[in-house]
This record gives C-alpha cells, sequence and structure tokens, in this order.
C-alpha cells in the first residue's frame, strides 16, 4: 500500500513541477546536526505535517564525477575562511503539491550548532544529480515505503544553498561551543581544559582531527552562541532551544574472540572508575575492564572531542564532577597532537598492551568495534586483535549492524542496564521497523534516573523558526514510541497510537553561570554545577554531565536529587 501511494504521489509531483507553479516551496525547516533524531523528524514531517501522498528522498556518499559539488549533499560555511565543506546524509520531506519541504542534513551535534549560530548561517548545498539519482533508503522503508526516484528540480533548487534554520544536537549549545573551545585551546596536561587541536593565534579553523579507519577527519570551527560572530563580527541572532527526549550512551563490546571478550563466564558490568582507566589508556587489557584478572590486552576506540556523542560521555562518565567525581580525568589524557606521536591520528598504545584508536562519526566507530582491523593503526594492525570497545548514543539504526548478533554485545555500567530494566544475554536489541512500545517503558533505568550516561536530545532555531520546529517536535514526539522507539520522549502526550506516554521526569542541573560571556572563554564544566534548580524554569547555561535530579509529580518546585 505504501509503494502504491507513493507511485500515485510521484505521478503528483511531477505534474505539479511540471505546471511550475509561480513560487519556489517553502522551506518549513531547513536542519542540521545529530543522528539521534534523523529518523523521527523525517518520519514526523511525512506522517504528521507533510499530509497525504507525501514524498521522502534520503542520500549519502559523494557526487558523480563532473558534478558540481563533491556531495550529494554537504555544509557550505559562507562566513570568509570558514573552513572546507563537510558531507552528511540528507533527508528531504515534501508534500503532493510541491509547495511545501522539511530537511535534515544528519552530521554531528557540535557541527550543527555551528551551522546554525554562524554569522551568516551556513548553508546547505544539494548537487543537481540528486534529481536522477534514486533515494538510497537511509530510513527504513518499512516506516515509509521506498524513496522517491529523484528530487523534484523546485525542490532541488529551493534548498540549494538555502541557509539552515534549525540545529539537532545531544548538547547544548552551550555544551557544543564549550567543545570546540576547548578542542582548539592549547594543551594542557595538567587538567586537560585545552585539548591542543588549534593552529595558533586567531585562527578559526583549527586543526582537522584525523580517524584511524579511513581519510575522513573532523575540522573545529570557531563559532559563537551569544554576542558577535568570531570570524564576521555581525550580531548572533538570539536563539530558542526546545527539548525532545532522552538517550542513552551504550558501551559496545566485540566479542568474536573466545579466548578474549567472548570467553565464557566474563562479568557483564564494567564501573566508572574501570571504563575510565581503560579508555584514558591507564590499563588495558580485558581484565582491568571488568576488575578481575585477565592480562588479554583490550583496545579501545573513541570519537573526535568535537562530537556530542563524546561530551556527553566524557562529561557523563570519564569527567564527571558528581558521580565518582574526576574532574581533571580525561579520554584524551596523553593525547597531544603538538607533542605526542601518533596523537592524530589516534595510535597510541596502553599499559596492557592495548591500542587506542579514534573513530570520526556514529557509523565508523560502530564499524570499528565491528571490524576493528579495518584501521589504518600501526599498532593495532600489530596487535591484530578483535577485543575492542567503544561507545555510542543508542539508537536502533546506530547499533543495526551489530544488533542481534553473539558476536557483539554491550554492557552495564556500574551495575545498571542502558536500555532494559535487566541486563540478559547482551546482544543489541534488533527493530524490523516498526517496532512499537508500551509508552513509558522504554529505557527504565533511564526514566527512573539509575543509569547516569544519558543526555536531552534538543532541537534549536530561533524566534521566526520556532512555530515550524515546535510543530516537528511534536510530531517527533508522538511517534517515536510506535515506530522506532530510539529515545526517552520528552513531553508527556497523548502518542499516535492513542496511548499516554509520560514523558522524561527528570531535569539535569546546570552550571553556575547561565550563559556564554562575549569574550571568548565560554563557561566551563570546571566551575562547578549548581544545585537543583526548578523544574520549570526556562533553560539556560551548560548542563551536559550534570546532576540527576527527579522532578516531583506537582511539576513544579524543587527538585529531588537521585539517589
Amino acid at each position: 500500500m505504501l509503494r502504491t501511494n507513493l507511485l500515485i504521489a510521484s505521478a503528483l509531483a511531477i505534474s505539479a513541477v511540471t505546471a511550475a507553479s509561480a513560487a519556489p516551496p517553502t522551506i518549513m525547516v531547513n536542519g542540521v546536526g545529530s543522528s539521534a533524531l534523523f529518523n523521527t523528524a523525517s518520519y514526523g514531517a511525512w506522517k504528521n505535517l507533510a499530509g497525504a501522498n507525501a514524498l521522502h528522498y534520503t542520500i549519502s556518499g559523494s557526487a558523480p564525477a563532473g558534478s558540481e559539488y563533491p556531495n550529494f549533499a554537504q555544509i557550505n560555511d559562507v562566513r570568509p575562511g570558514g573552513g572546507p565543506v563537510q558531507s552528511g546524509t540528507l533527508s528531504v520531506v515534501w508534500n503532493a503539491a510541491v509547495t511545501k519541504v522539511w530537511v535534515y542534513l544528519n552530521v554531528d551535534s557540535v557541527v550543527g550548532n555551528r551551522s546554525f549560530f554562524s554569522v551568516p548561517r551556513a548553508q546547505l548545498q544539494v548537487d543537481p544529480s540528486t534529481e536522477t539519482t534514486p533515494g538510497a533508503n537511509k530510513i527504513p522503508s518499512g516506516l515509509w515505503g521506498d524513496d522517491a526516484a529523484g528530487l523534484p528540480a523546485a525542490i532541488q533548487e529551493a534548498i540549494n544553498n538555502a541557509p539552515f534554520t534549525a540545529a539537532y544536537t545531544d548538547i547544548r549549545p552551550e555544551d557544543a561551543k564549550y567543545a570546540e573551545y576547548r578542542a582548539t585551546s592549547p594543551y594542557v596536561a595538567s587538567n586537560l581544559n585545552g585539548l591542543g587541536y588549534g593552529t595558533g593565534g586567531d585562527t578559526p579553523v583549527g586543526t582537522p582531527i584525523l580517524s584511524s579507519y579511513s581519510s575522513s577527519n573532523a575540522t573545529p570551527i570557531d563559532f559563537n552562541i551569544i554576542g558577535n560572530d568570531p570570524i564576521t563580527g555581525e550580531p548572533v541572532p538570539a536563539f530558542v532551544t526546545l527539548s525532545v527526549g532522552a538517550d542513552p550512551i551504550v558501551f559496545i563490546i566485540n566479542k568474536e574472540n573466545a579466548s578474549g571478550l567472548g570467553a565464557p563466564g566474563l562479568p557483564t558490568n564494567t564501573t566508572i572508575t574501570d571504563v575510565r582507566n581503560v579508555f584514558e589508556g591507564t590499563t588495558g587489557t580485558i581484565g582491568s575492564l571488568f576488575g578481575i584478572t585477565n592480562t588479554t590486552p583490550l583496545n579501545s576506540v573513541q570519537r573526535e572531542p568535537i562530537s556530542g556523542t563524546m561530551n556527553t560521555t566524557e562529561f557523563c562518565v570519564f569527567r564527571t564532577h558528581t558521580i565518582q567525581a574526576c574532574p581533571t580525568c580525561s579520554q584524551e589524557k596523553g593525547i597531544d597532537p603538538g607533542v605526542t606521536p601518533n596523537s592524530n591520528p589516534l595510535d597510541i598504545l596502553t599499559s596492557g598492551g592495548g591500542v587506542r584508536t579514534r573513530a570520526i562519526g556514529t557509523s565508523q566507530l560502530v564499524g570499528a568495534v565491528q571490524n576493528p582491523e579495518t584501521t589504518t593503526s600501526t599498532l593495532a594492525n600489530q596487535v591484530k586483535s578483535t577485543d575492542m570497545i567503544g561507545y555510542t548514543f543508542f539508537g536502533y539504526g546506530n547499533v543495526a549492524s551489530i544488533a542481534g548478533s553473539a558476536n557483539y554485545g554491550y554492557l552495564e555500567l556500574d551495575g545498571i542496564d542502558p536500555i532494559f530494566s535487566a541486563y540478559s544475554n547482551g546482544e543489541l536489541p534488533v527493530c524490523n521497523a516498526p517496532c512499537p512500545v508500551t509508552p513509558g517503558s522504554s529505557f527504565p533505568n533511564v526514566r527512573d534516573g539509575k543509569y547516569v550516561a544519558w543526555s536531552l536530545l534538543r532541537a534549536v532555531t530561533d524566534a521566526a523558526g520556532q512555530a515550524n520546529l515546535t510543530n516537528l517536535v511534536k510530531a517527533i514526539e508522538i511517534n517515536v514510541d510506535s515506530t522506532v522507539p530510539d529515545f526517552v520522549p520528552y513531553q508527556a502526550s497523548e502518542n499516535s497510537m492513542g496511548q499516554i506516554e509520560p514523558g522524561l521526569k527528570l531535569y539535569r542541573s546546570h552550571y553556575v553561570e547561565t550563559q556564554l560571556p562575549t569574550n571568548e572563554t565560554p563557561q566551563t564544566p570546571e566551575n562547578g554545577i549548581n544545585i537543583a534548580t526548578s523544574g520549570c524554569s526556562a533553560e539556560q547555561g551548560s548542563d551536559v554531565g550534570g546532576e540527576i535530579y527527579k522532578i516531583p509529580a506537582s511539576g513544579c518546585g524543587n527538585l529531588d536529587k537521585r539517589q
């Protein structure tokens, strides 16, 4: 039925384009950022906002030789010296009349924030070859059928070089700014407040952070969220942040080695202290991960320091100020790109014989855990071990390549399961979309505050984009339980199945300062975290790694600290 509807809708769309409507399509939302909301935002626009016979198109990768752009879809920072273009996975939804369009470019949270906050705003570039290149079904066709055979010319022309109107992010804008600032600040070994990926002086584009698995890289590029743009000096518009849902970080492992991580009888739990020691390189054995005697070398793969996933894991687990506090710890310990050999790309041996490597992007990290020997790391190729640990925001799509297999799995953290109420066989779950859940049942240990490694997914826009983005966020939340339950919806609501979803009843405390100053010295987590604030007050300031509080049933008022 879905395919039939799409064929009918395709005919309608072609007819509409042929008629050459007087006005170009209206861009309702042109969003960029985190992979965590890619599926649900695209589906919500198609299902709830675009009307009957709506169409969709997804694609990624390099455009054909001789094309206008190197990639099918990419970010263009239009500021002078604003850095290289960056490719992403594109999703486009439009109505049957080809008069409204919703766009999402899947990259990373910090890149999404930078693209939205830069002044002038970064632009989406979409190669004209998308008009004749079939969609790649980057979102499960079981949800909404197959992609269209190409983008209508009117859509391609409307969204090409269009400024972004929203950012999707798994950390607050303040935390995204701090991530960029910390990454490019001079390396400080004593407290890791600076990581050394800058280029010196006032150069706005930092050192490319290289992958251990391919030629890909992530380049820190300066931006501000208040005050004036650091490159153009133009005022940064005020922004609005909409909370969407809570998503946990999961530690994933390769268990193919029956004498290593796949050995019978190994523990299923790691502690914050033990996993921190592994990712810092202090220890590098299977035994050190589980607090047992086992000297088998263990390899670890981490994300780039301008990744939202990296920063959530960094401040909720490794560098936490609250649970088992260690505010000077970091997975970037001992990685000085200006001094330490093999720091960029990361290729460092740990004290236990394992190798530390870096992946750029979620799919590359999951792929590294799945196939550790694909690394370009000299040391890892010498070790040739499949015993690998990494981390990712949970998402059925994020872990699909290793889900449902005894060769891979995930771990409890401090005895708490991140996905289910209790740990079972440790296999990552499979979703043959749709895979609905009972409202209120997903991620029970996140919902009750027991599991600490999570962050709120958010959508960011300005006053002009708030109405359209608010409508899209509502569509995301009412569909997540019934389609692909990747996260805990933030708002209590009646979902698409007519059931009541209770929403998230937790709140993270925010850092003492509520705004980044305009003098390019961001508020940092090192300045401490304030005690509970009202769950009804407007959000301001950084909150990654903040203390977790339960919002009382009455809603407003004091919050009860998680025990």
